[in-house]
């Protein structure tokens, strides 16, 4: 008993955040039908209804601006699952999921466990990132890996790669 509740005391954050990334996915997911597919979307669908993954990349470029990335994600993601509102909006909210997690994640690395949930928590109430995340475009793909980038470059620089005369801690962070 005495190990589960110290295990429980010393995860308290971790658990926490499952419990609100849980609801959140379950919100989230529920809501992916409420508004019907807008302009951008029907753009994306029209993009993966060419089965040709030359004809994705280039229309995803050339048409679209973005990068193909999101376009080639899809595509393999609808030839699994099927096309529909529900199916084509789903990897956004997997992504905005993910997303929240590393945010808490790069939060406890360069703050603590207690800012981490916080900033997971301010992620999750954001009405813009509630709105990319059930859109069926790139944009909660670029957060990911936006987030990803930062917890990469911090995870790289922090106390790794710095000089030891110019080590960076939490104190002297320039935030």
């Amino acid at each position: 008993m005495t190990k589960v509740l110290s295990f429980l005391k010393k995860n308290v954050h971790q658990l926490i955040l499952l419990v609100l990334l849980f609801f959140t996915a379950v919100k989230l997911i529920s809501g992916l039908t409420a508004n019907p597919l807008f302009m951008d979307e029907l753009f994306t669908l029209n993009i993966l209804y060419s089965n040709d993954l030359y004809k994705i990349i280039l229309y995803g470029n050339i048409l679209d601006n973005h990068p193909p990335l999101y376009h080639l994600i899809m595509f393999v993601f609808t030839q699994c699952f099927g096309v529909s509102e529900f199916i084509i909006r789903l990897p956004s909210v997997f992504f905005n999921i993910i997303s929240i997690y590393l945010i808490f994640i790069l939060a406890k690395k360069l703050f603590s466990p207690t800012h981490g949930l916080i900033s997971a928590i301010v992620a999750i109430i954001l009405m813009p990132n509630v709105y990319i995340s059930q859109n069926a475009r790139g944009y909660s793909l670029l957060l990911l890996l936006s987030i990803l980038t930062v917890y990469t470059f911090s995870k790289s620089t922090i106390n790794d790669l710095a000089p030891c005369s110019l080590r960076i801690t939490r104190n002297n962070l320039p935030l």
